[in-house]
């Protein structure tokens, strides 16, 4: 099997949800395994949060993880003065914290803090914003980017991706004065309605918002739900999809959802389109580490550079 014909998947929003995600991953583990992408959240809100990250971090070099903003609101809870100043620990408490903290065997915030191993702080505080997968079909170039929430539009995209951690992160969006929540961690209005010629020539692939919340937080912007409850934004120019959100709502008893990008999946010059991998885990039909994994494809019409 040539390196082209590999798959590289994409796994949404897990928080805490162990046995859906033993179960795909564990499908997926094959021969055509290229490599797995997290697109971060990894905790709170579901049971098992330690089980989750042991599990990620015990992928070692078959997973790029990167950072979903329930770590970075950790992180910050932890390590940073002026949150903790401002907000101590009620921000994170206010967000799924509480079933973090009995994961790991605590029963308060502060014997958490004061027994979190460091094995588990050091892999969050080194974890990337971005991941870019390039992809080539004959004059096209294509790059699938990968990140959690989505891309920040008052700085350059070159910025952003030199970002490759959490203080690097943080040192940016100090410098650009950018409210976190405004930021590519937390992003949603501001990226659903920008201008996506920010990002041309990517296809952004990412997590955050539940596709079945969107009339929430997304109604008055051009996004299509359409099949395997992704939604795609497609160019308010044109029939190109720009970006992808995969949070199908794991945490909240719905799917957990894997996309896969191989590079001989890209095909055509003028107006290329990708046909993706979509692998899904359906928690409401059943007792999930029994139910049988949906594996399906979606074709798209790509925002080539």
């Amino acid at each position: 099997m040539s390196d082209t014909d590999k798959i590289t998947w994409i796994i949404g929003d897990i928080h805490g949800m162990y046995d859906p995600l033993a179960a795909l991953v564990s499908h997926l583990d094959n021969e055509r395994l290229a490599k797995f992408v997290f697109v971060g959240d990894y905790i709170d809100h579901g049971p098992s949060s330690k089980e989750v990250l042991d599990l990620v971090m015990g992928l070692g070099d078959r997973a790029i993880p990167l950072m979903g903003n329930h770590e970075h609101l950790l992180l910050q809870t932890l390590y940073d003065a002026r949150h903790r100043e401002h907000f101590g620990k009620r921000i994170w408490l206010e967000n799924g914290a509480q079933s973090t903290i009995t994961s790991f065997g605590c029963k308060s915030f502060e014997e958490f803090e004061a027994k979190i191993d460091e094995k588990y702080t050091g892999f969050l505080r080194g974890l990337k914003l971005f991941h870019v997968e390039p992809l080539l079909s004959g004059e096209a170039n294509l790059n699938v980017l990968i990140t959690h929430a989505g891309v920040m539009l008052r700085v350059s995209l070159a910025e952003q991706l030199a970002a490759n951690n959490y203080a690097d992160f943080n040192q940016l969006v100090e410098k650009e004065r950018i409210w976190i929540e405004d930021s590519s961690v937390w992003i949603r209005e501001d990226f659903f309605g920008g201008n996506p010629d920010h990002w041309k020539g990517h296809l952004i692939i990412h997590g955050h918002t539940p596709t079945h919340l969107l009339d929430y937080f997304a109604k008055d912007f051009p996004i299509d739900a359409e099949r395997h409850f992704l939604f795609l934004r497609k160019h308010p120019k044109n029939e190109t999809v720009v970006s992808i959100g995969l949070d199908t709502g794991a945490a909240f008893g719905n799917r957990l959802t894997a996309l896969g990008v191989a590079q001989d999946q890209l095909r055509g010059d003028t107006l290329p389109k990708l046909t993706l991998y979509v692998a899904q885990l359906d928690i409401k039909r059943g007792y999930y580490r029994q139910q049988p994994i949906t594996l399906s494809t979606l074709t798209v019409p790509c925002n080539v550079a």
